[in-house]
């Protein structure tokens, strides 16, 4: 392992990396069997910034630092699928806000019971399979070592 050589920080890095890594994979997968088996990691980046009064493509490019296009894109495919809406803003009705369809809010209630599944229930399959993918144990003692050593 190449970052082994490195210091712990580093290790620790990239072992959070792969925990990411594997909780998002692993709630795509909890998600997808409850329903929605056509999802993809870029919604995660749209459907996120989409709060109870609705979002709006400029402010989602702004903040995910992407263009306007890209997040239209994406946009186009959750319509597509029917997890949001367009609508006109009360406020102005040229803007259009994005909203959650009834399929939408099904997915956000869907994607906090995978949350719940995967997390930390107990010893279940999914958290023994999370123990395994971030080689648990060998994160815990390197980072309680990075501790100490920058408590010296």
């Amino acid at each position: 392992h190449r970052v082994a050589r490195h210091n712990g920080a580093d290790v620790v890095g990239a072992l959070l990396g792969r925990l990411s890594d594997y909780v998002q994979q692993r709630l795509m997968e909890l998600t997808g069997a409850r329903g929605h088996p056509r999802l993809k990691m870029s919604f995660a980046q749209v459907l996120s910034l989409i709060g109870p009064g609705g979002g709006r493509i400029q402010q989602i490019a702004h903040i995910q630092q992407v263009s306007k296009q890209a997040v239209g894109a994406v946009v186009g495919e959750l319509e597509g699928l029917g997890y949001i809406e367009r609508r006109a803003d009360p406020a102005d009705a040229r803007v259009q806000r994005l909203c959650f369809s009834p399929a939408g809010l099904q997915l956000l209630s869907d994607s906090v019971a995978s949350v719940d599944e995967l997390a930390w229930t107990g010893p279940t399959p999914a958290l023994g399979g999370l123990a395994a993918a971030i080689d648990a144990p060998h994160l815990v003692a390197r980072a309680q070592r990075l501790v100490d050593t920058r408590r010296r």
